[in-house]
């Protein structure tokens, strides 16, 4: 009698850390779709109210119909709140006429020719940003919460842990020294699904979420990281954002369109382009403790 062969079962997915828990107050509230989202100013040195603006980050929360684990929530400006939930990213479209009017240069275009008038207001600036998708909420000073349990408990006020794979590594230097960033693709369980495409598991295959991490003067905890594509690292830390002025000419040029550049040499004020610039602020996670779990040559030192 001939053995059957035994099947082999397809293995188990295995999801990537992303857990978030923030405290601080909600500043703004608006509505996109049936999705409701809000401000939130928190503290960098995880207070629950910071006074000092240098120390303060604002985080963009989403509420899936404005509810939280199916029940719907209540928030107006100024309260206080604990929030759980895990991050992704988001990418929309910025007008130069914002740029335009941040930079405080609303006149710049009656400079240009009648002819390329219309392809400068047409122009947009794609802009990325991270957001905090909510699992749980607790209003502080009360018993009340929904969704992720125990969080009037929780003593957390701006704790980020995440997993996932070098996706791109770079410097941002300033008087001092010199960050590093990194971009990491989390494969966590909300990443969504890819319609009809398996992996070599046979399992489904899935679209991650595209998160930054900054190593302060490159730097996780004290301890010197050098970084490279496609490791795969666990990283503790908080939610900060940076922010740096950026110029007309660097966003334009970053577009890498060649008309944009011939749009750019037609100007009669090109000069003013290095001049105007405007504050733009990143929200990203602040390395406090990182791991790498696959193995480097040069290790984890520089």
């Amino acid at each position: 009698m001939s053995k059957r062969k035994k099947k082999r079962s397809t293995p188990k997915e295995r999801f990537d850390l992303n857990s978030v828990i923030v405290a601080g107050t909600v500043i703004k509230l608006w509505g996109r779709g049936e999705d409701v989202f809000a401000r939130l100013r928190v503290s960098t040195r995880r207070k629950i109210e910071e006074a000092e603006d240098n120390f303060v980050s604002y985080v963009n929360l989403r509420f899936p119909e404005g509810e939280v684990q199916g029940n719907p929530v209540s928030l107006s400006p100024g309260v206080q709140v604990r929030i759980a939930g895990f991050l992704t990213h988001t990418s929309y479209h910025e007008r130069i006429l914002k740029f335009l009017d941040a930079a405080g240069a609303k006149d710049f275009l009656e400079g240009v020719s009648e002819e390329d008038l219309s392809a400068w207001r047409s122009i947009n600036f794609l802009r990325r940003n991270a957001m905090l998708n909510v699992l749980g909420i607790h209003w502080i000073g009360s018993d009340a919460e929904f969704g992720k349990g125990k969080l009037a408990e929780n003593k957390e006020n701006n704790n980020v842990s995440l997993e996932g794979v070098v996706a791109r590594v770079w410097e941002y230097r300033y008087k001092e020294g010199v960050h590093t960033f990194a971009r990491l693709a989390c494969y966590d369980r909300w990443t969504p699904i890819v319609s009809g495409v398996k992996d070599h598991f046979g399992r489904p295959r899935r679209k991650p979420h595209y998160l930054t991490v900054k190593l302060p003067d490159g730097k996780a905890g004290g301890v010197p990281v050098k970084l490279e594509k496609k490791m795969r690292v666990r990283v503790t830390g908080k939610m900060a954002d940076q922010g740096e002025r950026v110029t007309l000419r660097e966003k334009l040029l970053d577009m890498g369109s060649e008309s944009i550049i011939q749009l750019m040499a037609r100007l009669p004020n090109a000069d003013k382009m290095g001049e105007i610039s405007a504050q733009q602020a990143s929200l990203h996670i602040e390395a406090e403790a990182l791991i790498v779990y696959s193995r480097s040559k040069k290790g984890l030192g520089s």
